[in-house]
């Protein structure tokens, strides 16, 4: 990865100040011999309960049964090259109104972004009439790739390039280009408002292997407004209007159509998407102590039309089920809820032992009503509860910090089937996490960080988990990880 960042900051006349950034940033990743042996094995699984084949490996021994043999041999030599470059300026300029100073700020930006995606794909049948089978609890060639002098000894066909898979290659675009007003006007001593609108331009073109290409534009407008009513030095209500924009990913304009064999799945890519556009108004409730606290409570509600998505669905290729996702385009949604987070040390009760302690916790309530081909359902993404509470412990007389983390999220809906009970979700989720630092002279810490030491796993289901209908897909088990380190501030 290659970066590069020129800018500045300079006060003009009158107190006017002037700011702009350019940069560029380019990315390469080569991935040239990511090698797959492909297994096979057909056995009945007689006497096996529902929760032994749950965590099978595939390196189970099976007495009397049929033996793992090599399928197919395959490599992929990948490159993919990103661009990001752009700019952005922005002046901002003190002017009175009402007796009261304001500041009145324009500014713009441009953004371009480009990726080249080459990759290749060639596979090795093993030859008619010939096995490879390999002894049961191992799978013999963990590190052995695809150009190892050893696979010539073994009874395969020679590689043949996937013709179809460089269908897939493509040089693609994104270039936004934006401008943007806003003032904040104080009215009275206890009322502002901050007024803005930005302008924005989207551009995209790709061109596929194929040498299909295609040119796309559209511009948005994009005001909002918010009110700020200070009731009194530590209480403040809020109001905001907002507008929103949210682009599909250039890159899933490009017509593409992956294959995995190995996993039987197809990607495919939707160059008829369009970008999600929503409204909102959320209003909150803000309280600060004097002890470092916080208090707020909010509703919200957003109404979004076009919103992306993804799909999942089922279809046979190559005489077998394949499951297909694809970004789609979903409807209307209307979405609501509210939000309450509170953070408070102890040292309000003036007890000496629980000053350095303090806790954090956040709660929201989601409701979402989504509209797709003529079904009623949750907005994908979009848990209906998630929850965080923290205690912490944090003692700068002996430099001593430790933050114990909960993290709860309700079961969340990934992507849209054909009906309820294909429908892709994920199950909820429960982690705690502990961080910890220690001074152990002026200017050197000792820190350390474990995550998920509830082991928890990813889910992923068929049909709400909450309902009967509900059917397991796969889980991921990660178990828990940690970082600990020195940390030498200058």
């Amino acid at each position: 990865m290659t970066t590069f960042q020129f800018g500045g900051e300079h006060i003009l006349f009158s107190n006017v100040e002037l700011d702009y950034t350019l940069f560029w940033i380019q990315s390469r990743e080569r991935l040239p011999n990511r090698t797959y042996w492909s297994y096979r094995r057909t056995n009945p699984y007689t006497g096996w309960t529902n929760e032994q084949l749950y965590y099978i490996t595939g390196l189970e021994k099976f007495p009397a049964l049929a033996p793992l043999t090599v399928n197919r041999l395959r490599h992929d030599d990948f490159l993919t090259v990103d661009g990001d470059k752009g700019g952005k300026i922005n002046l901002q300029i003190p002017y009175t109104f009402l007796d009261y100073n304001n500041t009145l700020k324009i500014g713009g930006k441009i953004t371009a972004k480009d990726r080249l995606m080459d990759r290749k794909r060639a596979n090795a049948s093993v030859k008619s009439g010939q096995k490879i089978e390999v002894q049961g609890g191992t799978f013999n060639w963990e590190r052995v790739y695809w150009n190892d002098p050893l696979v010539s000894t073994l009874p395969f066909n020679a590689f043949v390039e996937d013709a179809n898979y460089p269908a897939n290659n493509y040089e693609a675009s994104e270039t936004i280009i934006a401008g943007f007003a806003m003032s904040d006007l104080k009215w009275t001593d206890q009322l502002s408002t901050l007024v803005g609108v930005r302008l924005e331009n989207t551009s995209t073109d790709y061109t596929s292997y194929k040498k299909v290409t295609q040119d796309a534009s559209y511009t948005d407008v994009l005001p909002s407004l918010h009110f700020t009513y200070r009731y009194s030095e530590a209480t403040n209500f809020r109001l905001a209007l907002t507008t929103g924009l949210s682009r599909p990913n250039y890159t899933n304009l490009v017509p593409q159509f992956i294959v995995d064999d190995n996993a039987k799945t197809i990607s495919k890519s939707n160059p008829d998407l369009k970008p999600a556009h929503s409204k909102g108004v959320d209003l909150l409730y803000e309280s600060y102590t004097n002890n470092l606290g916080l208090l707020s409570a909010g509703i919200f509600y957003k109404k979004i039309d076009d919103l992306l998505t993804s799909s999942t669905t089922f279809q046979s290729y190559n005489n077998d089920q394949y499951k297909v996702t694809q970004p789609i385009n979903g409807g209307t949604a209307d979405v609501y809820g509210f939000e309450f987070a509170y953070n408070q040390r102890f040292n309000f009760l003036d007890i000496e032992f629980f000053k350095p302690f303090g806790i954090y916790f956040n709660y929201t309530y989601t409701h979402s009503k989504a509209n797709f081909e003529s079904r009623n359902m949750p907005l994908t993404g979009n848990p209906r509860h998630i929850t965080n509470f923290a205690v912490f412990y944090d003692n700068p007389e002996i430099g001593l910090q430790v933050t114990v983390t909960t993290i709860y999220r309700a079961p969340l809906l990934n992507s849209v089937g054909t009906n309820e009970l294909n429908d892709f979700w994920f199950d909820e989720e429960f982690r705690l996490d502990i961080s910890a630092s220690q001074r152990i002279w002026s200017n050197l810490h000792f820190f350390i960080q474990l995550n998920n030491l509830t082991n928890q796993r990813e889910v992923e289901r068929y049909g709400d988990p909450t309902k009967d209908f509900s059917r397991l897909e796969q889980t991921y088990e990660f178990g828990f990880s940690g970082l600990a380190g020195f940390r030498f501030e200058l």
